[in-house]
């Protein structure tokens, strides 16, 4: 990402890695990630030494090559950096992850967002989803700020989007929102 002088300078503490489109482009198959590939870039991007990973990639379903899943979870094992790994409610349970990813230590956060099942369109967020028994999960980005020191509590009430609140737009107390580095996974790592 590249950032002129007359845009902000970039929040300091967050950046996205992106699976985007040239990304998986590049992969053998949309889905699932494939694994090896998720593997290498964690390495990489633990080396660099962040202070946490969430990992947007949902793994419910093994992948092709049961041995790609167990370097996968052997990256996720010994991942310096506090790491987050996507999971989901479904009718009102939670989704679990493959066994091995499951059992390697990391931290599980909801990619659950509450889309307005009138439009599909996403208007608000929240810190936390209640499933079918009144158990919260937290969301990802929710025990992501938690681990950076941030007291968020968990919350089922939607929480309405700042729309204006892009980056470089001035806060109603003067503060001005850092836009967030993105850079594509396809820049860390060849698939």
């Amino acid at each position: 990402a590249q950032f002129s002088a007359d845009q902000p300078s970039p929040h300091p503490r967050v950046a996205v890695v992106a699976i985007d489109d040239d990304t998986i482009s590049e992969l053998p198959a949309r889905s699932p990630v494939n694994r090896v590939f998720l593997a290498k870039l964690l390495k990489i991007l633990d080396g660099g030494g962040p202070a946490a990973v969430g990992l947007d990639v949902t793994m419910f379903e093994p992948s092709y090559e049961q041995s790609d899943d167990h370097l996968l979870a052997g990256v996720l094992a010994n991942m310096k950096a506090f790491t987050v790994v996507a999971t989901g409610l479904k009718r009102g349970k939670r989704r679990q992850s493959i066994s091995v990813i499951k059992d390697a230590g990391v931290a599980f956060g909801l990619a659950n967002l509450p889309v307005s099942t009138r439009d599909r369109t996403l208007r608000s967020f929240r810190t936390a989803f209640a499933d079918s028994d009144g158990e919260l999960h937290d969301i990802l980005a929710t025990i992501l700020a938690r681990h950076d020191g941030i007291d968020v509590t968990s919350n089922t009430d939607d929480i309405a989007i700042d729309w204006y609140g892009r980056p470089g737009w001035s806060g109603a107390d003067g503060s001005i929102l850092p836009p967030i580095a993105t850079f594509s996974a396809r820049n860390f790592i060849k698939a």
